[in-house]
């Protein structure tokens, strides 16, 4: 499985929901605020899932379905971390820094850590369910 084309899709999902929420902003229609959460993990999960099961002929087992998962995990926590800098960056500075204010440091642990546990939880649910659809197509 390859981190690499991971991340590609990762990214390319991010920016796909930047694109949709600009088009869909002028008919005055908001994304749920949680799609940017799990829907580029699943979306790249799925991917690599698919992938594997091409490959290997079969599903991952569990551990190392869990090892992988860990792995994009990190990935895409890597990706979030770049993308938050550079949103508080390009942002007006009060603008991006007084959000983090608002919110207050245990705020933001907590929801770094449910941001974590949901992009996890997705890899590794998507990662196997990405496999064994391509092992029905298969057949």
């Amino acid at each position: 499985m390859s981190l690499k084309r991971y991340a590609i899709v990762f990214v390319l999902a991010i920016l796909g929901l930047i694109v949709v929420g600009i088009a869909l902003a002028p008919l005055g229609v908001k994304l749920p605020t949680g799609i940017s959460v799990w829907m580029p993990p699943m979306l790249a999960a799925l991917n690599a899932g698919t992938k594997y099961g091409e490959q290997h002929g079969a599903a991952p087992p569990k551990a190392e379905a869990w090892r992988l998962a860990r792995l994009m995990t990190l990935v895409a926590i890597a990706i979030h971390i770049l993308l938050s800098v550079g949103f508080i960056a390009v942002s007006v500075p009060s603008q991006g820094w007084g959000l983090l204010a608002a919110i207050g440091p245990v705020g933001m642990i907590i929801i770094v850590l449910v941001m974590v546990a949901v992009t996890f939880l997705s890899n590794r649910f998507f990662l196997g369910l990405g496999a064994k659809t391509a092992l029905k197509a298969k057949r």
